[in-house]
């Protein structure tokens, strides 16, 4: 009796693709997940006019001013959101070693929306190494800011581990296809029993009865439905 081989991936093949998505999947959307929760919602927020010192990275940072608000419910939204008025003299950075921080104005084009608070990016600066960084924010009427690195600065960070994250995807979606197919493939196919001398059977095998010795010896041997018996004749 021989076993006709069963088609599809191995389950054991599609265990360890899919192995290898999760472990290269799972550091890659941390490393991705974490700087971007730490710019949205664990950077500090300084009231206005106010002093306060910061650990700050190597990276391209932004002063979010505060500038309105939204609130609804009900399925009722409204927003209120001002232009920004801090100005490049409002606010000062200066570097451990004492030595100030250029500031430049940057487009209005970031927003980072904290419970029904809203701030708009309004000046930008560079940090060229890691240090402890005192911020002074002076000459307002009063108000906050967030200092947090910025958004486009924070994606260009992380590209590399986006760009790993989808490859673990993928792998992920081939592992799980390897695991379906196998199944389906190894649920469909039957193990042939091929009597010799007779045409193969499916996997319940030919009824019970005499049939030439499959061991190629002389005569016949009893198939009992199941297996080879050891009855010959």
């Amino acid at each position: 009796m021989t076993a006709g081989k069963r088609p599809g991936p191995g389950f054991r093949l599609s265990v360890i693709v899919i192995a290898i998505g999760l472990l290269v999947g799972i550091p890659s959307a941390i490393k991705v997940v974490v700087p971007f929760v730490g710019v949205i919602a664990t950077s500090p927020t300084l009231n206005t006019p106010g002093t306060t010192s910061l650990d700050l990275k190597a990276g391209q940072y932004k002063v979010y001013e505060r500038t309105g608000f939204t609130g609804g419910g009900s399925g009722f939204n409204f927003s209120n959101n001002n232009d920004v008025t801090l100005g490049v003299e409002s606010v000062t950075v200066t570097s451990p070693d004492g030595s100030p921080i250029a500031m430049h104005r940057v487009a209005a084009d970031e927003t980072i929306t904290r419970g029904s608070r809203v701030y708009t990016s309004a000046l930008g600066f560079s940090i060229p190494r890691r240090g402890r960084y005192e911020v002074q924010v002076g000459n307002t009427q009063g108000g906050q800011i967030i200092v947090s690195r910025s958004i486009v600065d924070t994606f260009g960070a992380v590209a590399p581990w986006i760009a790993t994250g989808a490859l673990a995807v993928l792998t992920l979606l081939v592992g799980f296809t390897l695991l379906i197919v196998g199944s389906v493939r190894r649920g469909r196919t039957s193990t042939a029993v091929v009597i010799p001398g007779a045409q193969p059977w499916a996997a319940t095998g030919p009824p019970p009865n005499w049939y030439p010795d499959p061991d190629g010896g002389p005569g016949v041997r009893y198939w009992d439905g199941a297996r080879w018996t050891d009855h010959r004749a």
